[in-house]
């Protein structure tokens, strides 16, 4: 089974090198390819991307850089490069990444990925906050609804994907912040899904108006999926 790692990347100039350095040494041996997209950056990532991997000179690490910051549009043109080159597995790495990093690598290296749809990294707040908060409710209102063990609906750290069971619409999804969990709930539908076996630790300080909007969103697609 082949994968593609897709590393989308906005405003993060100094994670680029370690990032890099990660796949270099962890994972460049299991993808076909690697992915990066610049979503329209405005402080120096593009050069310092292209730099580090004119460094490196590896035909497989490819750059696309777009004007759109969204990450519904850097997804499709993930699956637009997976499907163009066969690729059987997405991989996407957010932001979060480096919390999961070593857990995906075993998880790779062993193809443990192979026998699912889709392997979804946990990650949750551990000091008490409004985040921490939602974060519990959101994943037990899931898990009611979606009648599932929902470990995690911001999806932001670490995701695989089967390709082929990825949806032809789905890119038409308008709620960015949410994108990942619809996806997600899309394939809990096929009833192959994993979740990381450990819960990794976030420690920042909530951000509440971002919070609440993501909350409310996602129950308002709860109740969208509940009734449709």
């Amino acid at each position: 089974m082949s994968l593609l790692i897709s590393i989308p990347i906005r405003n993060h100039q100094t994670r680029i090198e370690p990032l890099i350095k990660s796949i270099e040494v962890l994972l460049k041996k299991e993808a076909q390819s690697v992915l990066f997209l610049n979503e329209n950056s405005t402080d120096e990532s593009a050069k310092t991307l292209q730099y580090i991997i004119n460094q490196y000179d590896i035909p497989s690490y490819e750059i696309i850089n777009t004007n759109n910051s969204s990450r519904i549009n850097s997804f499709r043109l993930t699956l637009e490069k997976a499907k163009n080159s066969n690729v059987d597995y997405i991989m996407i790495m957010h932001e979060g990444w480096e919390d999961n990093i070593y857990e995906f690598v075993n998880i790779v290296r062993s193809k443990e990925y192979e026998n699912y749809d889709s392997m979804i990294a946990c990650r949750s707040p551990q000091e008490l906050s409004l985040g921490t908060i939602y974060n519990f409710l959101s994943n037990r209102l899931s898990s009611i609804v979606l009648s599932s063990d929902i470990k995690e609906t911001k999806c932001d750290s670490i995701n695989i994907y089967k390709t082929k069971y990825i949806p032809k619409d789905i890119t038409t999804y308008k709620i960015e912040g949410l994108f990942s969990f619809r996806l997600l709930c899309h394939y809990l539908t096929r009833g192959k899904v994993k979740f990381s076996d450990v819960d990794f630790g976030l420690n920042y300080r909530s951000q509440v108006k971002l919070n609440t909007k993501r909350f409310l969103g996602l129950i308002y697609l709860l109740i969208s999926l509940r009734f449709n």
